[in-house]
């Protein structure tokens, strides 16, 4: 159990959870409650946790449960909003719950009507399956490329980039 103090505009507010910290190749705060779809992912607590201090570059935050029928609901907070369809979340919380024994392998992750399976087999490597569709195509100006040279995932610079 973690606790992490929170405060916004001189509101403070405590978030005592479970709460399991997974990198799949980026960071991810994996946190079980009750029922995802009530947590307030853009108004309070999302980004609270996403910016917290123990996070030096933010965390992509997951809020999950396990339904009835052994599939975990999930919700996702990256990027500064709710994330539509996060494959590395749905990896994270697949992970997460394996090494919890909250869910069965292959581990069936449900986010907003997409349904992605994480299974972790005994090679020990994650493999994630699920719908794939293009929902965005665009092109990176060259004043833009040029700041990224160098410079992997996991880098930022000094203004917290």
């Amino acid at each position: 159990m973690v606790s992490i103090p929170l405060s916004s505009g001189g509101d403070a507010l405590e978030v005592a959870a479970d709460i399991t910290f997974v990198d799949v190749g980026n960071p991810h705060c994996v946190i079980p409650v009750a029922n995802p779809d009530t947590v307030a992912l853009e108004a309070s607590v999302g980004p609270l946790i996403e910016r917290h201090p123990l996070f030096r570059r933010r965390v992509n935050v997951e809020f999950i449960s396990v339904l009835p029928d052994g599939a975990v609901r999930m919700r996702a907070r990256g990027a500064g909003e709710e994330t539509q369809a996060c494959g590395t979340g749905a990896t994270a919380v697949g992970c997460r719950c394996r090494a919890a024994g909250m869910a069965a392998d292959p581990v069936v992750v449900r986010l907003n009507g997409v349904r992605r399976r994480s299974r972790w087999p005994a090679t020990g490597h994650v493999i994630m399956t699920g719908p794939a569709t293009e929902v965005f195509t665009g092109v990176v100006a060259d004043e833009l490329k040029a700041g990224w040279a160098g410079c992997s995932h996991r880098c930022n610079d000094e203004r917290g980039r």
